[in-house]
């Protein structure tokens, strides 16, 4: 009977370690398939920046040869006017104005929302490579969320106890 129970218990073992050595192997091969994504998806995320900042120079470029445009057509309207006699005359103001009125897009708040959900994921994936990133990025995320938690909950009564019923019958 002793014998059968080592015999058993040997055999679970040899089952339990072929087990560990398959979960093992298995997550050895998801860690080396994690790895190949980041860094295809790292490739292709360089890829596409330098395509967003080459088109965003192209279409600032685009803009600046308008505004030129649009500052020279003036002037020339202008001469033209001042040239015509009886002709209305536009002040120097107005013309201003409209090569002014199209601003350039400042950064908004779903911009800013964008930025810091980028941020948070490419810490969770830095943190599953076991890359620490400074804490000083991570301390300026939770300070805009303690910002936020303040701006959600109501105010504190200035009196103690203030509106409430009293405790003693």
């Amino acid at each position: 009977m002793g014998i059968k129970n080592l015999h058993q218990a040997t055999k679970y073992l040899g089952k339990v370690k072929k087990h560990l050595q398959e979960v093992t192997d298995q997550r050895r091969a998801h860690r080396s398939l994690w790895m190949a994504h980041l860094s295809n998806g790292i490739k292709m995320w360089e890829k596409q920046l330098d395509d967003f900042r080459r088109h965003q120079a192209t279409l600032t470029e685009h803009a600046g040869k308008a505004r030129t445009e649009i500052t020279a057509t003036n002037r020339i309207i202008q001469q033209l006017s001042n040239a015509t006699a009886g002709g209305p005359t536009l002040p120097p103001s107005s013309v201003q104005v409209e090569a002014e009125e199209i601003p350039e897009d400042p950064a908004d708040k779903e911009e800013e929302v964008l930025r810091k959900q980028l941020q948070g994921v490419l810490q969770s994936c830095a943190g599953s490579l076991g890359l620490e990133l400074d804490q000083k990025a991570t301390d300026i995320q939770e300070d805009d969320t303690a910002d936020e938690d303040k701006r959600s909950k109501r105010p504190r009564a200035l009196e103690p106890f203030a509106g409430g019923a009293s405790r003693n019958p």
